[in-house]
């Protein structure tokens, strides 16, 4: 008697538990060399991000501006022939809307100078790097 207490006991649990995973996320099955390219270019996101965080704790604006460019649109290295192709267009989307982001960053962080609006510009892009590690992931 007391061990089926202890197991209804736990049901609740259980329940709570299972209603707490994570949706699942799109699978992108990519040549090895796509998914190595966009893997090199998430961690350059995260190069950028730590580099501009620690230039804005000096209030270092050039070197946020400088930072914030190696992540731009026209930073990217040349990504192998028909990867675009392979990408869904909504990752495609995050992927452009995050370099110009990048950009604007840099723009901003020349002409204005304020910690404020790079920490908003900071906080706007890792929003794209959530959704999209939220919504995709490597895989078969």
């Amino acid at each position: 008697m007391k061990k089926s207490l202890f197991l209804v006991a736990l049901l609740p649990m259980a329940v709570l538990a299972d209603a707490d995973k994570a949706p699942e996320r799109e699978a992108l099955k990519l040549a090895p060399e796509y998914e190595a390219h966009v893997r090199y270019e998430m961690r350059g996101f995260l190069v950028s991000l730590q580099g501009i965080n620690e230039a804005l704790a000096k209030q270092d604006f050039e070197a946020v501006a400088r930072y914030a460019r190696q992540s731009g649109r026209s930073a990217p290295a040349q990504g192998p022939r028909g990867l675009g192709k392979a990408l869904p267009e909504r990752f495609r989307e995050l992927g452009g809307a995050t370099h110009a982001a990048f950009d604007q960053l840099a723009v901003d962080a020349e002409t204005m100078g304020d910690a404020r609006v790079i920490a908003e510009h900071v906080s706007s892009i890792m929003k794209n790097c959530i959704q999209c590690h939220a919504t995709y992931r490597f895989g078969k």
